[in-house]
Formats: structure tokens, sequence, C-alpha cells
């Protein structure tokens, strides 16, 4: 794993979020299809806030997402 280090006036740091969000009672409702818009959306949001996003994946229930934000 690769990382970008971050400075500030007296810091060094590389922080990264794994976000992890299921389904209401952990229902199979995700699809490949709903997958990719899901990860359509998240890269809309990480752009609005000048986020960094790594990866966004999942199952028929959940969905993980790996991103950073420079502060």
């Amino acid at each position: 794993m690769e990382y970008h280090l971050q400075t500030g006036s007296h810091t060094v740091y590389a922080l990264q979020y794994h976000f992890v969000t299921v389904t209401k009672y952990r229902a199979d409702i995700l699809t490949d299809e709903r997958l990719e818009r899901v990860a359509e959306i998240a890269h809309d949001i990480a752009d609005d806030f000048e986020a960094d996003i790594k990866n966004v994946d999942g199952g028929a229930d959940h969905v993980h997402s790996l991103f950073r934000h420079p502060f």
C-alpha cells in the first residue's frame, strides 16, 4: 500500500477512512448496477469535498468505501 503523507506546521500524517454501510435488515438488494451507481455518487460527493476515493466496493447487503480527505 502506498502512503501519501500530508504535512502541517509540526505534523506529518496519512489518514485514510474505511466507511462501511449496510442495507436495512441486511437485505440483499444491491445488484452490480446499483453498486456502480453508488460508486458514481460517492465519487461526485468526493469531488464536492475535495476528497480522494481509493476504492468503493461491496456485496448484496453492504458497501465499503476507502477514502482520504486533505485537511
